[in-house]
């Protein structure tokens, strides 16, 4: 014959589950947890309902974090093929024209060079590696 279990409670939160007999569960006032459920460690039990609930899972904390990285690397990846598409078009330099050779060069420079590097620092400092 195989011995049920029991839930070791405090409060209403299970901290353990334990095969025991009837009597000794008893006198330590553990609460039987039915076979067909797989009560463990966290779930509550409500002693008025005679009803067990599992825990919530837990959320991710760093989910936001990792979120943002995800955006910041999407962001660098866009600046990085424009920096790309800018330099590429330098070949053509000599017969662009010089409006345009501005807005090519204000691009390489800023973007290029001044967000990436801003992208660079806010990754090191979501990862704790920034620079002090």
């Amino acid at each position: 014959m195989t011995m049920p279990n029991y839930a070791q409670l405090d409060s209403d939160t299970v901290t353990n589950v334990v095969v025991a007999e009837a009597d000794y569960a008893a006198e330590q006032g553990w609460v039987e947890v039915p076979a067909d459920q797989p009560v463990g460690i966290g779930w509550t039990y409500d002693s008025t309902a005679d009803t067990w609930t599992a825990p919530t899972p837990p959320t991710d904390p760093l989910a936001p974090a990792r979120a943002t990285v995800a955006d910041l690397l999407a962001q660098q990846g866009a600046l990085q093929s424009q920096l790309q598409a800018d330099i590429a078009a330098v070949a053509n330099w000599g017969t662009m024209p010089a409006a345009e050779q501005g807005a090519v060069m204000g691009r390489i420079l800023q973007d290029g060079l001044g967000n990436t590097m801003q992208v660079i620092q806010a990754l090191l400092q979501l990862t704790g590696n920034a620079a002090s």
